[in-house]
């Protein structure tokens, strides 16, 4: 009897598992363009199984009828592993260039890993995850070869039999742990406090640990890692005194784990890390005489297709309710300081380090925008927070400005509003280290400069990190222009700026919306003004966490007063607030007139103690002028971009019962970006600025 070609065998094979022996079936391929009809896309290949089952006739049926069945339709899609199978990977197949057999190139290749398709080889895929980055990513290594110090607290996970338990390691203690990522969610009974500190130092009584505290454990133990740090059960929950002392301390401690573990779509720890059950791919391997091994694979083709993703995440519902813990503004930091971190979602695994992300259905290397909002023709206005989803994809650290950073982690939820600097206080401090080493080593103009931390803005980049906003920029280069913006958040309306003292008003920590920066690689930048002081009340010891009333920053630079109004809003009924004595322009195209619109930090026009009255004089505090830079723009539009320079602008709100002792005294309470265009000539502004030195608190 004649051998079936691999193709044969796969199709027979495929069928005889999708059909019951009671059935009939059919069975036929199809071939259909790449997803969305992208002409670069591959084709997608399927063999569709159809299958008849006949249903019985019951016996006290007398009347002759036609036989009733029911089909059944299953489709597989086909894809092509070139080289050795994944089953017995030839040592040296990285080395050598794969042909595709010539029979088989209109097949697409298998880019999923070896476990997506084969959930047993799941264990395999995550020790080669860590093996690479351990060994060969330069970014994810840490400084010294040496072990790092633990935590002031940690789980020791009893190996053989022994009982999990809190420890306190003693000064200087070295040794390699992990670090778990949860949302606390819900009521959770497992925490260190005064009650359960004797206790738990002898023995965590395993049935009081939750799921998610179990599978991490678990996790532990089947990476040989000895140690576990868990917030709830290291820090003491009932204690002021302790958490101010370990919270300042979580970044270094996420910093110098050998792995966080993550449990990303955990809602709470009553959870698990169970993922979704996937069935094994049928395969068909063979050799074809010219390209050598191949190995065909047929696997359902909705579990075929890229599964969503967090860094693919756009809207802030979907990513709380697929990836909940990556909604959370702790997280983030945790993130982007650990090493490298282990996502169990709930469909899969996947890998995370400074060097690359890795998955197991492959779709994680796809482009960031496959699943996102679609940039239009039209120019995009440069600015942070763009085309890179709410959980921004990790990159180097230390080539990460710190405006990208704060629009992405500005998204994320927080319980307590005070820790709005506090979330983030590990970042600070690593981004700080950074900064002086950089400057003493490579930068001449800063080498000496003492980098302060001014309630989440940096004193040497202040004109880049006081020009927040929130929305969209008031730039557009042409008139009736639509633009395509992608932003954290599609809200047009603000939140109210809370009543508790968060941070000064001129710091985004002080409201409670996504924020966004311009960019802040555009050359050219003209600082418009000087810091003379910063008086910055810490509300601990930590100089990178919470601060207190009271802070403010003396500036020299040029102040214009103006009186505002309310201008009809668009289709969507929000008014536009105008700055009616500012002269300049906020459309490329059209020449300078009076009346700019300006971006409200908050809700503005709410009773409180925020409210700008319609009476209230406003001042408009230039930060820099710079070039105007678009992500996209229209071609016949470039050359007026390339000419414009645009001024970038703080709006403030005078506080009396203050100037007689300080002088003047503002707040902030917006932002706006102009350029200027009169008979011809560009970026002449004529607005009759004074000079002034002033306070901001």
């Amino acid at each position: 009897m004649r051998e079936r070609c691999s193709l044969c065998r796969l199709v027979h094979d495929t069928i005889k598992q999708s059909s019951a022996s009671y059935s009939s079936c059919e069975a036929w391929i199809v071939t259909s363009p790449g997803r969305n009809n992208d002409v670069n896309a591959k084709r997608e290949v399927k063999l569709v199984v159809q299958t008849n089952i006949s249903k019985s006739k019951p016996l006290f049926q007398l009347r002759k009828q036609q036989p009733q069945t029911q089909a059944t339709v299953t489709e597989y899609t086909l894809l092509l592993d070139v080289g050795d199978t994944p089953e017995t990977p030839s040592a040296s197949q990285s080395e050598i260039v794969l042909k595709i057999p010539e029979a088989f190139k209109t097949l697409p290749e298998n880019q999923t890993s070896k476990s997506w398709t084969d959930p047993d080889q799941q264990w395999p895929v995550i020790e080669q995850w860590l093996h690479e980055c351990t060994a060969s990513h330069e970014l994810c290594r840490g400084e010294t070869a040496d072990l790092p110090e633990l935590p002031s607290r940690f789980l020791e996970i009893g190996a053989h039999g022994a009982p999990t338990r809190i420890l306190a390691s003693g000064n200087g203690a070295r040794g390699a742990y992990a670090c778990l990522s949860h949302c606390w969610g819900g009521k959770n009974n497992c925490t260190l406090n005064e009650t359960t500190k004797s206790q738990f130092s002898e023995q965590i009584p395993p049935y009081v640990l939750p799921p998610v505290f179990t599978d991490a454990i678990a996790m532990c133990k089947k990476l040989g890692i000895p140690r576990l740090w868990i917030d709830s059960l290291c820090i003491q929950q009932d204690s002021v005194k302790d958490w101010q002392q370990e919270s300042s301390k979580m970044g270094q401690y996420y910093a110098n784990c050998t792995v966080c573990i993550a449990a990303t779509s955990s809602a709470n720890s009553s959870a698990s890390f169970q993922i979704k059950a996937r069935p094994s791919g049928i395969r068909s391997s063979g050799t074809d005489p010219q390209s050598g091994p191949f190995t065909l694979l047929a696997y359902p083709s909705h579990l075929a297709r890229p599964q969503s993703h967090f860094v693919q995440s756009y809207e802030k519902e979907k990513l709380a309710a697929e990836f909940p813990l990556l909604s959370r503004a702790w997280v983030f930091q945790e993130r982007w300081l650990s090493p490298r971190t282990l996502h169990f979602c709930s469909s899969e695994v996947v890998f995370e380090c400074a060097e690359g992300t890795s998955c197991e259905c492959g779709g994680v290397r796809g482009g960031l925008l496959d699943d996102g909002p679609k940039l239009g023709l039209s120019v995009v206005r440069g600015t942070t927070g763009g085309a890179d989803g709410l959980a921004k994809r990790r990159r180097d650290l230390h080539k990460m400005p710190w405006s990208e950073l704060v629009s992405a982690y500005s998204a994320l939820d927080l319980t307590k509003l005070g820790d709005r600097l506090v979330a983030i206080s590990g970042l600070a401090s690593t981004m700080h280290a950074e900064r002086m080493t950089s400057f003493q080593e490579v930068d001449e103009v800063h080498k000496g400069l003492s980098i302060q931390y001014l309630a989440g803005l940096w004193s040497h980049s202040l004109e880049t990190d006081l020009a927040w906003f929130v929305g969209a920029t008031p730039l557009s280069c042409q008139a009736g222009e639509q633009k395509y913006e992608v932003m954290a958040s599609h809200r047009t309306d603000r939140k109210s700026r809370p009543t508790e003292y968060l941070a000064p008003t001129w710091s985004w920590a002080s409201i409670l919306d996504p924020v966004r920066f311009l960019t802040d690689n555009v050359q050219g930048r003209k600082p418009l003004f000087e810091l003379l002081d910063a008086h910055i009340p810490l509300a601990t010891d930590d100089p990178f966490g919470a601060v207190t009333n009271g802070c403010s920053i003396r500036l020299r630079g040029k102040i214009l007063s103006t009186s505002w109004a309310m201008r009809p809003g668009d289709n969507s009924g929000t008014p536009s607030l105008v700055l009616t004595e500012v002269v300049g322009t906020q459309q490329l195209d059209k020449e300078d007139a009076s009346g700019l619109v300006f971006t409200p930090d908050f809700a503005v026009l709410s009773p409180g103690p925020y409210q700008i009255r319609p009476q209230d004089k406003l001042y408009v505090f230039p930060l820099a002028t710079q070039q105007v830079k678009y992500l996209r723009w229209v071609r016949e539009a470039s050359a007026t971009i390339d000419a414009s320079r645009s001024t970038a602008c703080l709006v403030l709100k005078a506080v009396y019962g203050l100037d007689e002792k300080y002088g003047a005294v503002y707040e902030r309470v917006g932002f706006t970006e102009y350029v200027n265009f009169q008979g011809g000539v560009r970026n002449v502004d004529c607005n009759k600025y004074v000079a002034e030195d002033f306070f901001l608190v």
